[in-house]
């Protein structure tokens, strides 16, 4: 066990030296649920279905990554008040993120989601989220106001999961 964890963090830490590549919109990949998602143009505006995969824009975006997130939920502000304080420290633009509610639970507002400004490019979600967004109608109506949904998985299947997730969200991204 010890052996997978070195070899996952590993893999991650070496991601996070990642650099931008010239990537060819429309561009399809396939998240962990096996769903394929096509962009037709590099995203740029990001939302997080939960704030704690604020480190996977990290990874991805480097030091670009407050940049990028213009939504995400507030479970870091409210479950981990010194995790959601350091990163505020070293991307004040957090501040300004709009608060969006949890899907799992029936929280999350399509409407006012939709018409965000800036409009979300793309909204990073858990398993969790996605059964319930799948079984709404939540990803059909997103797709349709041109907002593509990515399922990544940290929590159920960390090993399994995680390589495949940081991969398929920064393709998406346009970094490799």
């Amino acid at each position: 066990m010890k052996t997978r964890l070195k070899i996952l963090t590993l893999t991650v830490s070496a991601l996070v030296s990642c650099s931008a590549f010239a990537a060819d919109y429309p561009m399809t990949v396939t998240d962990i649920t096996g769903r394929s998602i096509t962009l037709d143009h590099q995203p740029e505006n990001i939302a997080l279905g939960t704030a704690r995969n604020f480190p996977l824009l990290e990874i991805v975006y480097g030091k670009n990554a407050g940049k990028h997130l213009v939504a995400m939920r507030d479970d870091m502000k409210n479950s981990a008040p010194s995790m959601y304080d350091i990163y505020l420290k070293r991307y004040p633009s957090l501040a300004k993120a709009h608060t969006i509610g949890k899907i799992s639970k029936g929280q999350f507002d399509a409407e006012a989601f939709i018409n965000m400004k800036p409009k979300p490019d793309v909204l990073i979600i858990g398993l969790d989220s996605a059964k319930k967004a799948q079984s709404t109608g939540l990803i059909r109506k997103l797709d349709a106001a041109g907002i593509q949904v990515i399922t990544a998985d940290f929590r159920d299947k960390t090993i399994e999961n995680t390589l495949n997730s940081v991969t398929t969200v920064a393709t998406a991204l346009g970094q490799e």
